[in-house]
This record gives structure tokens, C-alpha cells and sequence, in this order.
């Protein structure tokens, strides 16, 4: 989460997704790279965040940033 005056990043476990085998490559991985994300606001400093997404891979010094169009006021 990037907000104005905060930041907070969390480390997520990956999630199952069968779902992607019939829509991506196999040889990707591509099961293994769903996510979620429960994050309790009542924990969180007020600010406008953006929700963005940063991903590390295991095997390559590959790193890939995404900023997403979503927010999250936290008042």
C-alpha cells in the first residue's frame, strides 16, 4: 500500500488458482501465482493508499512493480 505519507508491505503466501491452467502457459507456473490479501484498516496509519503490486522470482533476480488504478481510504 502506497499512500501519501505511509507505506506498508506485506509478505504473502501464494494461492492455488486451477482456474489459470486453462488461460495461461503451464510451463509458467502459473498455478501458484494467485494471492490474497486481508488487511484490517483499524492497524493502518490515515491516508489515501494505492494498491500496488511488487513480485520477486524464487529462481531469477527477476523483480517486476505495478502500480494499480485501486485505492484505500483508511480515515
Amino acid at each position: 500500500l502506497e499512500g501519501e505519507n505511509n507505506r506498508y508491505i506485506f509478505r504473502l503466501p501464494s494461492v492455488y488458482r486451477p482456474d489459470l491452467e486453462i488461460n495461461l502457459d503451464p510451463d509458467e507456473n502459473a498455478l501458484m501465482c494467485g494471492f490474497s490479501v486481508v488487511v484490517n484498516k483499524e492497524e493502518l496509519n490515515p491516508d489515501n493508499y494505492r494498491i500496488a503490486v511488487f513480485a520477486e522470482s524464487g529462481c531469477s533476480r527477476l523483480k517486476l512493480y505495478q502500480e494499480t488504478n485501486k485505492f484505500i481510504r483508511v480515515d
